[in-house]
């Protein structure tokens, strides 16, 4: 009884721990959000170093997980929190990480441009703050109906960052001069479209946690 007490007091750390990743990361988005509208060198420079904050809430969480499979070795719906857990930590930071790419592409590239040469950025933005605003609730309250209502919005920032791969193409070809600030505003883009991907990822492994289904097929 008190090796389970213990176990269920770890397990709850961990949960915890998981919604604290998420929210630090969620802040990350809103400030990069706020770059892109209106650069600033000391902010981004700020949201660099909360980068360093969310790895290392990445690697507490992961040596908490290590240490429950090693020393606990759960099984069935524990077994299937611990592994969520490993996988809902990496790509929380991947989404930090892209974050801070995104801000240093604004201290190095004027952004005055980039709402009237790439207009579908704007509903790019939108959307994926809200996607990680609704993830971070759907983290938290291990909410798997939020989180599909979450996952099936990644849809439509692929077909925006398709759209903004178009007008790309057609400014490059019409100012050949300007192709690296171009392609800066296709990197940030592209970060935007990896972030949504991320998203879609947690989703995932919520809805796993839950169900032990992934890809419409059985795992634990």
């Amino acid at each position: 009884m008190v090796t389970r007490k213990k176990f269920d007091y770890e397990i709850n750390h961990l949960k915890k721990d998981i919604g604290e990743m998420a929210e630090a990361v969620s802040e990350t988005v809103h400030t990069m959000e706020a770059l892109i509208k209106h650069p600033d060198v000391v902010q981004s420079k700020e949201l660099v170093e909360h980068d360093k904050y969310i790895n290392e809430l990445q690697k507490n969480i992961e040596t908490r997980c290590l240490s429950l499979l090693l020393k606990q070795q759960p099984v069935a719906r524990d077994l299937r929190l611990v592994s969520t857990g490993l996988k809902v930590v990496t790509d929380l930071e991947r989404i930090g990480d892209q974050c801070a790419d995104i801000a240093e592409i604004t201290i190095l590239t004027k952004m005055d441009d980039l709402y009237t040469k790439l207009p579908h950025i704007a509903s790019m933005l939108d959307h994926i703050v809200e996607m990680m605003e609704q993830l971070t609730l759907a983290v938290k309250n291990e909410d798997v109906e939020l989180a599909k209502e979450t996952r099936q919005k990644d849809q439509k920032i692929n077909i925006l960052f398709d759209k903004c791969k178009k007008d790309v193409v057609m400014l490059i070809k019409e100012d050949e001069g300007n192709i690296d600030y171009y392609l800066d505003f296709l990197m940030i883009s592209k970060y935007l479209e990896k972030i949504g991907d991320h998203i879609k990822n947690v989703c995932e492994w919520i809805e796993f946690n839950e169900t032990g289904m992934i890809d419409n097929f059985k795992l634990v």
